[in-house]
Formats: C-alpha cells, structure tokens, sequence
C-alpha cells in the first residue's frame, strides 16, 4: 500500500516522485497529513494550493483526451520547476493539480510560490505543434488559519478556487481574507516596483563618507529611494526584500551603477574629481552570469575613471556561491573597480575568509556602533574589526555615527572614515552639491 511507498528513500523528499502523472487522492491526502503532522511539530504554517485549468473541456475536444492529458503532464512538470524541493506537487484530477508548500514563514513565500505558478501558466505549451495558451485559478488555504486537517484544508483551497474562476486568466484567492490582502499587497508592489523602473520613480540619494584624517568628503554611498506616485516615498526596508525576491534587485542594481557612473561625471565638472561612489551590490546580482561583462559594458559606455566606482557586498553575497562570486570580484577588480565589505561582523564568516578577496575596505555595521559606550562588547568587536582590517591592508568606515562619544572612540581607534547623522543623512544630488560647496567655503575660511 501506499504506507511501505512512503516511508521508502522518498519519505524524506515527498515531492521527488512526479506524481502527477496518475491521479491518486488517497496518495494525496495521506501526504498532505504528513505535512500537517510536521507543521504542527515544528510550529511552522503551510499552504496548499489548488490549481484548476480554466476550460478544460474545450481543451479535450480541441485535442482529444490524450493529448489534453499530455499538455497537463507538461504543464505540471513546468510548474515544479519553479518549486522548491521541499514543496510537493500532484494531480488531484483531470484538470486540477495541488501543490502543498511546507516552512511558509510568511505572506511574501506564499506569493513568491504564486507568482512563479502564475508565470509558468503564462508562457505558451506546445501540444501537437501547436502553441495553446491555458489559464488556471489558484486557490490558497493555509494551516493553521483554514483548517489543521487534510480534508478541511481542500475544501476551503477549493472554495477560495471557486472564488478565482470569476475573475478572467489567470487568477488566485485565498481562503483567508487577511492573506490576501497581504499577498496581494506583495504582488501589487511588485507589479508597481516594475513600473517604477520604467517610470523614472527610483532616484539615489548619497551619504558623504568624512575622511578622519582630513575631515574631508572621501566618497558617497549611493542609496536608492522609490517615490511612488499614490503612496509617496517608500522605505528601502520594505522594498527591497520584494526586489530581492522578485529578481527585480538586478536590473535596479545596473541601473544604480548607471546613475552613479553619471554622477562621477558630474563630479568631476564640478570640481570634485577625487570623489569616490559606493554602490550596493545584491547576492541575487551573482545570479545573473552576464554581470562582469554587463558591468564592464556599463563603464565602458560612462567613461568614468573605474578607481572611483566602489562596490559593496555582504557576506551572504559571497559565501552563497564563493567559487563564482571570487572569479566576479577577481575580473572586476583588473577593471579598477575596487570592493567594500557591507556590514561586517553581522555574518558567520571571518575575515581571514576573505582575504584572498580584493577587498579594500570593511564597513562596520551600525549595530555595533550605535552600542558604543552602552556595552564594552561593541567596543572590543570594533577595535578587533579595526586592527585585523589594518593588518590586512584595508580600510575601515564605520556606519551610522551619530554622537560625538561615537566619533571620539573611532577617532582613537583610527578608523579611516565614518558616515552618518553627525556630518550628513542621504540626501538628494543637488543638496549634495550644496553640500559640498559649503563644507568647502567653511574649509577655506578656516585656514
């Protein structure tokens, strides 16, 4: 029976075995239980998706019932390519397949999953040499808000599918009201997010990073700010967790490059030509293979002095692909361009890690130095960061200085820059350049 299947090799991966191939709900079901059983263990939620082919009928009497059978073997197979291994997919009937997603931590994973449901949907499938285009509706019922058992759970996915079939294409709802409005919230700014690179709504901001040693403008961060045209301006902390997920972060991140490029530009007409720009690099930017050359191409168009152009990772950038992530750095840094360590000190690694890196400069995360002269950890994480750094020729600035206590102690400890409230917030290009200009009459004055 279908018991001894289960607790074969496959017991550990239940979606491994297509079983889309034969429909078999006691198999369903029994699997669904599972799921729950180790939901309710580890006191995480799960979501189970019901997916119904929109006229199916005219479908079988377009192609005949075997071909409209291989058409939804296909389609089934396309949509578990998007899944994660750890969500399983079956079909549940002639036209309806269910796909059960364990460890949802919150509402963007259940809408990362439609999304991607949504796009494989949406791309042609070729039956008889014939593109045919299909539309689904999704249903979404989640433990333990719908329901903790088997039986519950797809009535209520069924319902909520009954729901989507009003809506024309592809569609999905939830059984949950609250969840849909949150996972509609996450499409929605997603869907927004994409027209605002479109629309010209994103625009950076830069940060002054002050050179201890002068008490000059060494360099700036570029910071991205979204300036929606109904909700006004949107906090990076809630848009670029959809970026990231999305994939969107990487055609953003060009596109800051570009920006910054033509600021250096811009720069240097104005007087200013030593100034260095810091931009922020995604680990989702390591996805894409064409990024050294796209990067190259980018410069290369600018002609802009690659010394000046400094991009700054986190740990979680490197370590997820090292190999390749240290052949990107290895290519780009023969261009000039030099690297920043974000963050340092919030991940697992250590420095010496990094070493074989060309890594010119750690960041030292605020969360340290906002704790100085509150607890002498910080105080020692920071003096550790600053003498290993050094003695690993590289630089260190420290973020988010805001006091002058804050200043004193990174000003014993050498630190080589600081950025922060103290001197200056992000602020829009022209204020920088105002900026600038009365730093540099003040500076003039004083001598």
């Amino acid at each position: 029976g279908y018991r001894e299947q289960l607790t074969g090799p496959e017991a550990s991966h239940p979606g491994r075995e297509v079983a889309s191939g034969f429909i078999n709900r006691d198999l369903f079901f029994d699997r669904l239980q599972q799921a729950l059983l180790r939901a309710g263990r580890a006191g995480h939620s799960l979501a189970l998706l019901h997916i119904n082919l929109d006229d199916f009928r005219t479908l079988n009497e377009s192609f005949g019932y075997q071909k409209s059978d291989q058409l939804m073997l296909k389609l089934a197979e396309r949509i578990r390519q998007h899944l994660r291994r750890s969500d399983s997919l079956m079909r549940i009937g002639g036209d309806e397949l269910a796909i059960i997603v364990e460890m949802v931590e919150d509402s963007l994973d259940i809408s990362c999953i439609i999304r991607k449901v949504v796009n494989a949907l949406n791309d042609p499938l070729t039956v008889d040499g014939q593109n045919v285009v299909v539309s689904a509706s999704l249903g979404v019922a989640t433990y333990p808000e719908a329901g903790d058992n088997p039986e519950n759970l797809l009535r209520r996915a069924s319902r909520a599918m009954f729901e989507a079939k009003r809506d024309p294409g592809t569609s999905y709802r939830f059984y949950d009201q609250q969840l849909h409005i949150a996972a509609g919230y996450q499409l929605r700014l997603e869907a927004d997010l994409r027209n605002a690179i479109r629309g010209g709504e994103l625009e950076l901001y830069f940060q002054p990073r002050i050179d201890l040693a002068t008490d000059g403008v060494r360099g700036l961060e570029c910071l991205l700010r979204w300036n929606h045209p109904e909700r006004g301006m949107i906090s990076p902390d809630e848009f670029i967790p959809v970026a990231e997920r999305s994939g969107l972060i990487v055609p953003i991140g060009y596109w800051v490059i570009e920006q910054a490029c033509k600021r250096l530009q811009d720069a240097a007409d104005l007087g200013y030509p030593g100034l260095v720009l810091a931009v922020n690099l995604s680990f989702r930017q390591f996805h894409d293979r064409k990024m050294t050359e796209t990067i190259f191409r980018i410069i290369f168009n600018a002609n802009v002095d690659t010394s000046l152009l400094e991009l700054e990772l986190t740990e979680s950038a490197m370590m997820h692909d090292p190999e390749y992530a240290q052949r990107c750095l290895r290519e780009l840094s023969q261009l000039g361009i030099s690297f920043a360590l974000d963050d340092f000190g919030t991940g697992f690694s250590s420095l010496s890690n990094l070493q074989h890196l060309p890594i010119s400069l750690v960041k030292i995360d605020k969360s340290f130095v906002q704790e100085l002269g509150k607890s002498a950890d910080a105080e020692h994480i920071i003096r550790a960061i600053i003498s290993l750094a050094h003695s690993l020729q590289m630089g260190v600035v420290a973020e988010g200085v805001e006091t002058e206590g804050q200043l004193e102690f990174l000003r014993q400890q050498h630190c080589d820059e600081i950025q922060g409230y103290l001197y200056a917030r992000p602020m829009p290009w022209d204020d920088l350049v105002q900026f600038l200009s009365n730093r540099n009459s003040a500076a003039c004055l004083q001598q």
